[in-house]
């Protein structure tokens, strides 16, 4: 494999924005199309949402949206993500915590670009 076919396979997802949670420093990184399509499946699967991805209930709607945290949630010193969107234990822990309302909104940013981002590249 090429030097530069390996660089650009491996490398680190982007930074949307950093957020404070708790006073410990979180990043939300944009994940690739594949992880995306893991937690609306893993969402699916549980029930949380339809075949039309809309939430079946408020709560599987909350679910969801713990997994989508999960799958943008990095510690920005191991560059590694924090919590599993595909596991039932993180996605619970999410759920509960009571910072999910404060992040909610820069963490569906980091998860999917806006309309504007998306005409830019274009």
């Amino acid at each position: 494999m090429s030097q530069l076919k390996q660089r650009l396979t491996s490398s680190q997802r982007k930074v949307i924005t950093t957020v404070t949670i708790d006073d410990a420093t979180v990043d939300f990184r944009r994940p690739t199309h594949p992880e995306r399509l893991a937690v609306m499946e893993a969402s699916k699967a549980a029930g949380e949402v339809d075949s039309a991805e809309k939430p079946t209930t408020a709560e599987g709607g909350l679910r969801m949206l713990a997994r989508v945290i999960a799958s943008v949630a990095y510690d920005p010193e191991t560059q590694q993500r924090i919590f599993d969107p595909a596991s039932a234990e993180d996605v619970t822990a999410i759920y509960n915590a009571p910072w999910l309302e404060d992040v909610q909104d820069k963490a569906v940013q980091a998860f999917r670009p806006s309309v504007g981002e998306v005409r830019k590249n274009s």
